[in-house]
């Protein structure tokens, strides 16, 4: 049977050693089916290294599933193609689309149309079920030794071995490409009503309807070695790694991100554009109702070296090498709106809907914040101050000579004792945490999950941070312990975490900065905030907000995950 590149995923001969698109060698092959991407209406899937099915964005409900090593997705269902060659499907089967063939041969390819379903079997015969209302599921008996399927609303395409397309179903002013001489087709795609396919050539053609632009071919395009077809709009990936979109764009889909390259491979969804970078970047842009917890943090800014961050609730704080503030996020509260006069800062913490800097004499500014909170510094926190923190319309400040000022609505000013001294602080949402001059915690606010309950013999602590309600500590051992609410497993300290050298809390989850410059992360993983890009080293610091985290590297980079615009892949 012919093979499938790893790189390019174009079909090559069997006898061929090197991919005739890419030229990359065939020993890559076995890895191709690593790389799978499946987008629709339904849900948007990928198979991860350990040839697990894992949603991207916006389904999480995926049934129990073997080993796979493809994936298909429909209007409103889903296919998976098992490495035992057995195919898996959930969703609605209204039309029988999911009523899969049950036959003694494996199946080695798999396509999910609207309402009809498509796949090939060892053989090279294709077996088609579901919705038939325009002859999409009569396969044409003629059809042989075919090696890709794919398949629109109403009509579904074939690949042959000898690099021949099959049309079926309908077909109203269809009329198939030709290929030129010495040449044959070697990659298939079926949009809503239209196709495209792909010759050993590097060249696109298509065919079918062109209402919104689907067969305005850009006529320069050329050296492609991968494409797929989305409802109404088309990419393709150029030998030189850049992206190329044409056809519908009411949502973006077909606005390729600048400064997009090095892709290996490109993925259509209905209205949905998806490319696979070298570097397992996994790039997203179009319809952002399909994009789940799109906002504005995604959108992070570029800055220059940077010596701080500072992760709010949904807005994020950087500070730079030359002591400037940057802030970007969520604006409903004015956290965004830097002073213009701001200048000389040593340091910055982000709240729930305030920000909060100091300046290197010592002087504290804050701004945001909703109309009920009184945030304005009292005229005592004068220019001693040393550490600041930001909460649920509250600050504190920790000052030189190791006493604690807060202010705010929910302040602690009444229940830490003003003789007291501290080394450090860090402040949640509705509790804060302090560490006394012999290593001891302090903790104060509310308590409903026991977060200010500081564990017995929590002891050389160097660190504390507060999450939304839990708490972490890290000893001068390089040991971290954990308490509070554990709804999200925040709490569960890995048990082979040691050499950590500094921590973050978020809402739910936890970030830990190890000695060798890594970052480690468990909890609340709904959003992907737990993902640390493989990629991410020599980082010196952390932060945590609400669903996202921060890394600063050693350059002087800022690294925020999740991004629903990037995601470090899941496909390694």
């Amino acid at each position: 049977m012919p093979w499938t590149c790893s790189s390019c995923e174009s079909i090559n001969e069997m006898a061929a050693t090197h991919c005739d698109v890419c030229d990359k060698p065939r020993s890559l092959a076995a890895h191709a089916h690593l790389k799978r991407v499946a987008s629709n209406i339904f849900c948007s899937l990928a198979i991860d290294s350990s040839h697990q099915v894992t949603s991207l964005i916006d389904y999480d409900d995926i049934p129990s599933l073997p080993a796979a090593k493809s994936v298909a997705v429909g209007t409103d269902h889903a296919l998976v193609l098992a490495l035992d060659g057995t195919i898996h499907g959930w969703g609605e089967n209204e039309h029988g689309q999911l009523n899969i063939p049950t036959i003694s041969k494996e199946f080695i390819a798999i396509a999910a149309g609207d309402y009809h379903s498509l796949a090939i079997d060892q053989d090279g015969f294709v077996h088609a079920w579901g919705n038939n209302k325009h002859g999409e599921c009569d396969v044409p008996s003629s059809l042989q030794e075919a090696i890709a399927v794919s398949a629109g609303i109403w009509h579904s395409i074939a690949l042959t071995a000898s690099g021949k397309i099959i049309h079926w179903g309908y077909s109203d002013g269809v009329s198939l490409p030709k290929v030129a001489a010495g040449k044959k087709f070697i990659q298939i795609a079926a949009g809503n009503f239209h196709s495209i396919a792909l010759t050993t050539d590097g060249h696109v053609v298509g065919w079918g309807n062109n209402d919104n632009g689907e067969l305005n071919i850009p006529p320069k395009l050329d050296s492609v070695i991968s494409i797929d077809a989305g409802s109404s709009h088309n990419l393709a990936v150029t030998k030189n790694g850049n992206v190329v979109a044409w056809g519908k764009n009411e949502n973006g889909e077909a606005t390729v991100p600048a400064g997009l390259d090095d892709v290996i491979a490109v993925y259509a969804g209905y209205d949905l554009s998806w490319a696979l970078k070298q570097n397992r970047m996994l790039v997203v842009w179009g319809d952002v109702e399909f994009i789940r917890e799109e906002n504005s943090l995604d959108n992070t800014p570029e800055f220059g070296p940077l010596k701080q961050i500072a992760a709010g609730d949904k807005h994020a704080l950087v500070l730079t090498a030359d002591g400037k503030v940057y802030a970007w996020g969520d604006t409903t509260y004015n956290a965004c709106d830097v002073p213009d006069n701001l200048s000389t800062i040593k340091a910055i913490a982000a709240g729930v809907t305030h920000s909060i800097a100091l300046t290197t004499s010592g002087r504290v500014i804050t701004w945001g914040g909703t109309s009920d909170d009184d945030l304005d510094v009292p005229l005592w926190v004068g220019g001693d101050v040393r550490a600041i923190g930001a909460g649920q319309s509250y600050s504190v400040a920790l000052l030189s000579d190791g006493t604690i000022d807060t202010w705010g609505s929910g302040s602690f000013e009444d229940d830490i004792d003003e003789y007291d001294n501290f080394t450090a602080i860090s402040v949640g949402e509705y509790h804060m945490l302090a560490i006394f001059g012999d290593g001891q915690v302090g903790a104060w606010g509310i308590n409903d999950h026991e977060q200010t309950d500081v564990p017995e013999f929590t002891e050389a602590v160097i660190a504390v941070a507060a999450g939304y309600e839990h708490s972490v500590a890290l000893t001068v051992d390089g040991m971290v312990t954990a308490w509070g609410n554990n709804d999200k497993d925040q709490t569960e300290v890995p048990n082979d975490l040691r050499n950590v050298i500094a921590i973050a809390a978020g809402q739910h989850h936890t970030l830990a900065l190890t000695s060798d410059g890594h970052v480690v992360a468990w909890g609340d993983n709904e959003l992907g905030q737990c993902n640390v890009p493989d990629s991410l080293t020599d980082v010196i610091a952390i932060s945590a907000g609400t669903g996202y985290s921060l890394a600063l590297t050693g350059n002087g980079t800022l690294v925020k995950w999740p991004n629903s615009q990037v995601y470090e892949t899941l496909l390694g």
